[in-house]
């Protein structure tokens, strides 16, 4: 499979890859532009719209059922409604600071309170189909931070309320802010308590530097997100090739999201595209020289052609940055360091 030279090359490939019928558009009232979310100078994309889209096509590939499109829809404008109630104010007024706020915190008692949703709180390396494709979240009321996060903005877009998503490796929360106001709710805690910045920062080792990490995002950067995050669960279901069209497109749609790139480099790999991976994790190190799975990732790559001393490099820095110590690799490196080398000699 060659890797997509341009926008109109992937979406060729995307659609023969999607087929008829998952759901990226068509249905009355519900037409998606996948063309537009693809391209960030497009602002045409209706969030709540392309969320469902998503959630269809995930929910065929990985389920083998369709979305109620409409029903989902649906859903979201009830619980918007029941924001709106419970703020007792008109939804032209909660564009107001005050009603914003209090807006915000609505949404918490609605989706966690009225509705029931629980944080999983018990997932490891990565979230399952089950608490990350929204269908699945909404009919188990179960969560991981993301999927959470995406029903709350929903109601917040569909209830006109001003909320950012805002992404820390491997982590996703949901931000109001009007100048000095800040909450940043914690999808874990059911959105009832406000962390600090320098609390993110120290929990999830997000360094001054980084640029992508800790900013409102746009709409489409957070349903690139999303795309990302469901396509390494195609990757785990041996759906790779499906996998890394996604994650092009999210990477289009988000170019400066170091973890698309990490994510894309680890789909290829299981394509057995060695080359483009290691191209992919340099991309993703490029954007985030703190990105402890990608330096893991290009050291093992690089290992595996026999590139001695640049993946001691890498592992060397995944290491210093937090990563998981993977003693086979270790072990694998260690006789072609530079001073093990030197005493051998000597």
């Amino acid at each position: 499979m060659k890797r997509f030279k341009s926008l109109a090359a992937m979406t060729i490939v995307t659609s023969l890859l999607l087929g008829p019928g998952t759901g990226w558009s068509g249905e009355e009232g519900m037409e998606v532009d996948w063309k537009c979310f693809a391209s960030p100078e497009c602002a045409q994309v209706s969030f709540v719209d392309m969320l469902i889209a998503i959630t269809d096509k995930a929910s065929v590939d990985l389920f083998g059922v369709p979305v109620d499109r409409q029903g989902m829809r649906r859903y979201f404008k009830d619980l918007a409604w029941k924001v709106r109630l419970g703020t007792s104010d008109d939804i032209a007024s909660t564009a107001a600071a005050g009603t914003a706020r209090k807006a915000a915190a609505e949404i918490a008692r609605v989706v966690f309170g009225e509705e029931r949703f629980v944080p999983d709180l018990n997932f490891a390396a990565r979230a399952e189909a089950d608490t990350a494709v929204l269908s699945a979240v909404i009919t188990g009321r179960r969560g991981v931070c993301l999927s959470l996060a995406l029903i709350y903005l929903a109601v917040a877009d569909e209830a006109s309320v001003p909320l950012k998503g805002v992404s820390v490796p491997g982590h996703f929360f949901v931000r109001y802010e009007d100048g000095p106001d800040r909450l940043n709710l914690e999808m874990l805690d059911r959105g009832t308590v406000s962390r600090s910045n320098a609390f993110y920062r120290k929990k999830f080792f997000v360094y001054p530097d980084e640029p992508f990490y800790l900013k409102n995002l746009t709409q489409r950067e957070s349903l690139a997100v999303y795309v990302s995050q469901l396509a390494a669960i195609y990757t785990g279901a041996g759906k790779e090739d499906e996998a890394i069209v996604l994650l092009e497109v999210a990477r289009r749609a988000s170019p400066s999201d170091p973890e698309i790139s990490t994510n894309l480099g680890i789909a290829l790999r299981a394509a057995g595209r060695a080359d483009d991976a290691l191209e992919a994790w340099k991309r993703s190190i490029v954007l985030d020289e703190y990105d402890d799975v990608a330096h893991f990732n290009l050291a093992r790559g690089l290992a595996e052609r026999g590139d001695w001393l640049s993946a001691i490099y890498h592992l060397d820095e995944s290491m210093r940055l937090g990563h998981d110590v993977d003693m086979n690799l270790l072990r694998l490196l260690e006789p072609h360091r530079p001073d093990v080398l030197h005493e051998k000699q000597s």
